[in-house]
């Protein structure tokens, strides 16, 4: 594969990616140059790496498999995607196997080594990048065999990576067809069996940080006790618990009474309902003095929004 190829399919990943740097650049043409030999090597097995990571990645919706080389033959397996569409372990285990015994046999370092040199004079040549780390970059491509390099803090924040690599063509496939299948059923969003109005369903006794308006002090910051509901019809069966916490996040704990009645129709949008309610019970403090010795003290009183 030319040297070309390589630097411009380096420079469309670092366009996409603004947070990557030199480290996550050398460890995907390390990945794509010698397989997934070294993961597992440093891991200890296959199996005993791949099940356990399977197993703890929590199933999220997206892309399954990411092609890191021009050719389009290495690729990461995004573990939650895999999970998300029912992928199963084995088929996992076999494919990183077959990786191994088939395709990354035996790998010479001086292509690699090779590639890295151009991509690395492209990088120098960026102002983005700092040139100290491409010369600790560069002295590990030159060890025998060239040293691995983990993703930087950046490229973690942003992609929170959890993956494998393989380069198997019919798991690619599968992979398609895994994701053109249908995915989880909605069940919430079913019709229900039994097709009755629900009054009320929600969430009550949620604990949760907000910050609300102080004639003294213009803010206070407190704790409110938070109980929500909508009146669903009959066409539902349930709903989605944890979309009522996303409404609160959109006012970044920031609540006055002005926003109860926005907040009561983004709820009755959000889940088709017919009504709406919501309580929040809190401790306020307002700064009293005593009648003799006028010192000032902090008096709690327990304030309620109720919409």
């Amino acid at each position: 594969m030319a040297e070309n190829d390589w630097v411009s399919f380096i420079q469309k990943y670092i366009r996409e990616r603004p947070y990557a740097r030199p480290a996550d650049v050398y460890k995907l043409l390390y990945q794509a140059h010698f397989g997934p030999r070294h993961y597992i090597e440093y891991c200890g097995g296959v199996s005993a790496t791949i099940v356990p990571a399977f197993k703890n990645a929590p199933p999220e919706k997206g892309r399954i498999i990411e092609y890191i080389d021009p050719d389009l033959t290495v690729y990461r397996i995004n573990l939650g995607a895999y999970k998300f569409y029912k992928g199963t372990a084995p088929r996992l285990v076999d494919a990183v196997k077959r990786t191994i015994e088939e395709i990354f046999a035996d790998v010479e370092p001086d292509g690699f080594r090779k590639i890295w040199e151009s991509v690395s004079a492209m990088l120098e040549a960026d102002d983005r990048f700092d040139e100290e780390e491409i010369k600790i970059l560069d002295a590990a491509a030159s060890e025998n065999p060239p040293a691995i390099a983990h993703h930087s803090t950046s490229f973690i924040e942003a992609e929170n990576p959890d993956y494998i690599v393989a380069a198997t063509p019919d798991f690619a496939r599968m992979s398609s067809e895994l994701k053109n299948t249908a995915p989880i059923p909605d069940v919430q969003n079913g019709p229900p069996e039994h097709p009755l109005d629900i009054d009320k369903v929600g969430i009550r006794g949620l604990s949760y940080p907000i910050v609300v308006l102080d004639k003294q002090n213009e803010r206070q910051h407190t704790v409110a006790d938070i109980t929500m509901s909508v009146e669903l019809p009959a066409k539902w069966r349930g709903t989605h618990m944890s979309r009522f916490l996303e409404l609160l996040e959109q006012y970044h704990g920031e609540i006055t009474y002005v926003q109860i009645r926005p907040l009561l129709d983004e709820m009755r949008k959000v889940f088709d309902a017919r009504a709406a309610h919501i309580i929040l019970k809190f401790p306020y403090f307002i700064e009293k003095k005593a009648p003799v010795s006028k010192a000032p003290s902090l008096m709690e009183y327990t304030a309620t929004f109720d919409g």
